[in-house]
């Protein structure tokens, strides 16, 4: 929670354009905690700098602990949910 008050940034182009919603980043977590593959699906899209906003926070996040199956470290699909509201 405190990385993400740190490091959050409402866009300029979209303060322009007053948008606002939620936004849906899925990633892959890697064994060694790392983040890969990030995107918003199309169904999922919002506003395009609200979007690639969110896809360049999750991609800059610090390494999570890694999913763990039979006792190994293993990839792991996730998702993380972002709120955008203009204020």
């Amino acid at each position: 929670l405190v990385y993400m008050m740190q490091n959050m940034k409402y866009p300029k182009e979209a303060e322009k354009d007053k948008a606002r919603g939620t936004v849906v980043v899925h990633f892959v977590v890697e064994a060694d905690g790392s983040i890969s593959n990030a995107h918003v699906p199309d169904s999922l899209k919002v506003h395009p700098a609200l979007d690639a906003a969110a896809v360049q926070f999750v991609k800059a996040m610090p390494k999570w602990k890694p999913a763990r199956w039979k006792g190994k470290t293993v990839r792991q699909r996730a998702s993380h949910a972002i709120s955008y509201r203009y204020q």
